[in-house]
């Protein structure tokens, strides 16, 4: 292969690498963008009962079974979504964690797929796309940090909130 073809095959190999790695990182971006304009505002975590207003508004988090990301709890979902229709100016934040079990790396992506499975029913059921953004702790935000396996339950999760 002459120099100059060579050159050009590996300049273009360099740059569909560099292209995947931007591609990458664009959704981190909006998602720090979306942090940052969310910090700005008052961030609260309450319950049903004590909402006063809302933007204070959030449920009790989604629970899961070990290494699951099937929803267990429909009606949760399914007034969360009255709620965010009712409220379209608002932005709904998916946290999904997980227990400590596994690897970083799989409690990230099993994060992502809890909080990506309540998306889609959210979706599904009328909220607007624009309303909710999707972030995952993995293992890095317990609820607890109790040994037992009721406390690690607790610990599998989406966590609603509105910002």
């Amino acid at each position: 292969m002459p120099l100059q073809e060579w050159s050009l095959t590996r300049f273009s190999s360099m740059l569909k690498k560099l292209n995947q790695k931007i591609l990458m990182i664009i959704p981190f971006l909006f998602f720090v963008s979306v942090l940052n304009a969310c910090h700005s505002e008052k961030s609260v975590r309450t319950s049903h009962k004590t909402a006063q207003s809302p933007r204070e508004k959030m449920v009790s988090p989604l629970y899961f079974n070990l290494g699951e990301d099937k929803i267990t709890d429909m009606n949760l979902i399914a007034r969360n979504a009255s709620w965010l229709k009712a409220n379209s100016g608002t932005i709904l934040l998916l946290e999904g964690h997980c227990d400590d079990r596994g690897s970083a790396d799989y409690n990230i992506e099993l994060g992502d797929k809890r909080a990506r499975a309540v998306m889609k029913e959210l979706l599904a059921l009328g909220v607007s796309e624009n309303q909710i953004v999707v972030v995952s702790y993995g293992k890095n935000h317990p609820a607890t940090t109790e040994k037992t396996e009721e406390a690690k339950s607790k610990n599998r999760r989406v966590e609603f909130v509105v910002r």
